[in-house]
């Protein structure tokens, strides 16, 4: 799911932690907490302002240090790799 909405539709989720993941009866995985979507590129004002809903373990250094403009310029994938990197460490 991270690799289609970075890859396919160049979108970072940017709240990837335990509680946007679901498993279903079927036991199919499911990717939920869509709050921080957005297009990659300029890092909007709702990201800037409501970040703190992804727990400190999964942020990027970047995401910590709200670094917006760097961010801005990195790969789409840098806030969501780093994420799911602490999800599966």
């Amino acid at each position: 799911a991270i690799a289609f909405l970075n890859t396919d539709h160049k979108m970072v989720h940017a709240n990837l932690s335990p509680a946007s993941l679901f498993v279903t009866d079927a036991g199919e995985w499911k990717l939920g907490g869509f709050h921080l979507l957005h297009p990659h590129g300029k890092v909007p004002a709702n990201v800037r302002d409501n970040y703190t809903i992804l727990p400190p373990q999964y942020r990027s250094p970047e995401l910590k240090d709200a670094r917006w403009g760097t961010l801005e310029n990195m790969p789409v994938w840098t806030i969501d790799a780093w994420s799911l990197g602490c999800l599966i460490f």
